[in-house]
């Protein structure tokens, strides 16, 4: 009997099968995406500063810098 999670869990056929364990597998997954303005994208805004753009419009990167430190926050005792 197969379990439900196994490597082959969103791979429902035998060509999915072979083609991901024959050749994506081993490859590096990258998510080339941002939550940039598309607006700021397109006027070619220089903000000249890398962290404002990495930072500034994705909330998702700002909560997970929140729940980083409150886990260190923990594991530390800071108050």
């Amino acid at each position: 009997m197969k379990t439900f999670l196994n490597e082959d869990i969103l791979l429902k056929t035998k060509t999915a099968r072979r083609l991901y364990h024959g050749a994506a597998a081993e490859l590096l997954f990258n998510d080339y995406h941002d939550h940039l303005p598309a607006g700021k994208m397109a006027d070619d805004i220089n903000s000249g500063n890398l962290a404002y753009i990495w930072l500034n419009a994705d909330h998702y990167k700002w909560e997970a810098m929140r729940v980083r430190l409150k886990n260190i926050s923990v594991f530390y005792k800071i108050k």
